[in-house]
């Protein structure tokens, strides 16, 4: 008996009824014998083929739940990657911000020549009186 497995993953079993180069005829008697040894034969590969099947679909579920896992964690990552690109953008215009302000203060701006009365009042000459020098 020998087997093979094609390409779609289908076994092939040959199962060779005499031994090479074996030219003598049986009895009916021994081939019973004979087929009823092959089909034991047969009867192992079909059990071990159950059990190889069994084992395939069990690692077919594993591998279901880990796809659908995956799925899940790309597009939770790309969720994170736009998150994350908005949050950049927006730490660079408060950056832009507070280096313009910086700069604003760094410049020095013109003081004013008022009094101490006119900045005290609000008014724009420098006596309490109202009068202008």
């Amino acid at each position: 008996m020998r087997g093979e497995r094609d390409n779609s993953g289908r076994l092939w079993v040959w199962v060779e009824p005499t031994a090479k180069g074996s030219n003598r005829t049986f009895s009916k008697n021994t081939k019973k014998v004979r087929d009823a040894e092959d089909f034991e034969a047969l009867k192992g590969q079909v059990t071990i083929l159950h059990e190889q099947l069994s084992g395939a679909n069990a690692e077919l579920a594993i591998l279901r739940s880990r796809a659908s896992q995956v799925d899940r964690l790309e597009a939770e990552m790309a969720a994170l990657e736009t998150q994350a690109a908005l949050i950049r953008e927006d730490r660079d215009h408060w950056r832009t911000m507070a280096q313009n302000l910086a700069i604003a203060r760094v410049t020095p701006q013109p003081m004013s020549q008022r009094g101490f009365w006119s900045r005290l009042f609000s008014r724009q000459g420098g006596s309490p009186s109202g009068d202008e020098a």
